[in-house]
């Protein structure tokens, strides 16, 4: 049997050294000395028993070992945990350019950073979703069978997932890990009722992103009726796509991937809902993304002019910020991105002499 230690050296940094890790002293202090442990642990399995076949390919390392630490979460604080630090990682404002699959292997700084790391993790996560937990964890068993004591490439990866899924999945390697960018989804729906008890849902999804750079997803759409809650699954892949659906009861709200499995940015173009007729009510759109980590996205409607302000409260009703004040009628959509405030449970409100309406958001530094 092999035994497993960690050994301690006197600069930054750690190192998955085949069965002895190497840990800086500085990362027993940080926060996050669990995760790095995790994150060198894990990379006995995906760096030591399985290494890339060259730099190009250092995802399949450092990728493999950051979506371990999220793995990590959920053993630990379960799927909320998972997706929490799921989202946490979802930092593109901090990411390089360029594809995960690393073009220049000159650089030490090209093959090493934030972009591999995360991103690499997203990846999995996405496949995760694609194909189906059962899958999943049968494609890490056959990678392991295949290429146990020996190197990989993406695209020895790939003909796993294919293999064991039965899918043919170069569309979602070729975007996700030879191209760059992610989807920039504008979402506009509308409704109609069509009969005494029967109501008709159009969902329109657009992706703003180049045109040059189409995504192809499969895209969860929560639909909240009056009384229940459903869940389909779209088939996204063109620059803009409608979809229809028929309900029993009235369609109240959607959200776009609810459980963000879905590396993009989005945003809901119109929270008019009804077709011929405005709402005669002022609205504040579902939060998005939400928990986040570094600014929150939602949009506004005033049905009439009204001196209107945009509050957020801490979770003590305590007044920490005033995002934007309002007049005009209209849909607006707005950002925020909180200054020296704690993680936490925070409240945004749209104010005025008419309406006092609240969304609950949750800040994850």
């Amino acid at each position: 049997r092999e035994k497993y230690g960690n050994a301690q050296f006197s600069w930054g940094g750690a190192m998955e050294h085949q069965t002895c890790t190497s840990l800086g002293a500085n990362t027993y202090k940080k926060t996050f000395n669990e995760l790095t442990i995790c994150h060198e642990l894990a990379q006995q399995w995906w760096g030591d028993m399985i290494t890339c076949a060259d730099w190009h390919n250092i995802w399949l390392n450092e990728g493999f070992a950051r979506y371990s630490e999220a793995l990590w979460r959920e053993h630990t604080d379960g799927e909320k945990g998972y997706h929490d630090y799921m989202n946490i990682i979802n930092r593109p404002e901090l990411w390089q350019d360029g594809p995960v699959y690393i073009q220049n292997t000159s650089s030490v700084n090209s093959i090493f950073n934030l972009l591999v790391y995360d991103k690499g993790a997203w990846i999995l996560h996405m496949l995760r979703h694609v194909v189906g937990d059962s899958t999943f964890w049968n494609i890490f068993r056959a990678y392991r069978d295949a290429h146990y004591m020996g190197t990989a490439t993406t695209e020895d990866f790939q003909k796993i997932c294919e293999s064991v899924s039965g899918k043919s999945l170069d569309w979602f390697f070729r975007q996700w890990v030879y191209n760059t960018g992610m989807p920039d989804y504008k979402v506009s729906w509308r409704r109609r009722k069509t009969g005494v008890s029967n109501w008709q849902l159009t969902l329109v999804l657009d992706q703003m992103q180049s045109k040059t750079n189409r995504f192809k997803m499969p895209v969860d759409i929560l639909v909240q009726l009056e009384n229940s809650d459903t869940l389909i699954v779209v088939q996204d892949s063109l620059l803009s796509q409608e979809f229809v659906f028929n309900f029993n009861e009235m369609p109240k709200d959607i959200t776009v991937d609810p459980d963000n499995w879905i590396l993009k940015t989005i945003r809901y173009s119109s929270i008019d809902p009804d077709v011929g007729y405005l709402p005669d009510r002022f609205l504040l759109s579902v939060p998005y993304p939400n928990p986040f980590n570094a600014s929150v996205r939602l949009s506004v409607y005033l049905p009439f002019d009204a001196d209107s302000k945009i509050t957020v409260y801490d979770i003590n009703g305590r007044l920490v910020d005033r995002i934007q004040l309002y007049r005009q009628k209209g849909c607006s959509d707005l950002e925020w991105t909180p200054v020296n405030l704690p993680s936490g449970v925070y409240v945004i409100r749209l104010e005025n002499d008419w309406t006092d309406f609240a969304r609950k958001i949750v800040y994850l530094k």
